[in-house]
């Protein structure tokens, strides 16, 4: 008897949302400024699997003291020299590989 009432509750409070109105949402095609306090330098690049990247979808990204910058994929881990990749993931012949492809976080230790 729970489960039926359980059911029955929750039918009647999401009933309502099944027949409300959906609201569109709206994008404002202005472009957005940024204050950038020195603005000297500053360049951004498009990086994907054209380049060399192993996924398109970077999870976590840093730049390490060296100037490398690494991006977490669900296909492992990329390292970027400014002008190309390296791509570390599991290799079961290599106990030193990493134990997966997912990288589920970075972090930059300074030393």
């Amino acid at each position: 008897m729970r489960t039926l009432l359980g059911l029955t509750l929750s039918w009647t409070l999401f009933l309502p949302l099944l027949f409300s109105e959906v609201r569109q949402a709206h994008v404002d095609p202005r472009t957005i400024t940024l204050p950038v306090v020195d603005g000297k330098g500053i360049r951004f690049t498009r990086l994907s699997t054209d380049e060399g990247l192993s996924q398109t979808k970077v999870t976590h990204m840093v730049q390490d003291d060296q100037g490398f910058m690494w991006f977490g994929t669900q296909y492992g881990l990329n390292r970027y020299d400014g002008y190309t990749f390296k791509l570390f993931v599991h290799d079961p012949r290599n106990p030193n590989s990493l134990s997966g492809v997912y990288v589920n976080g970075l972090q930059s230790i300074s030393q």
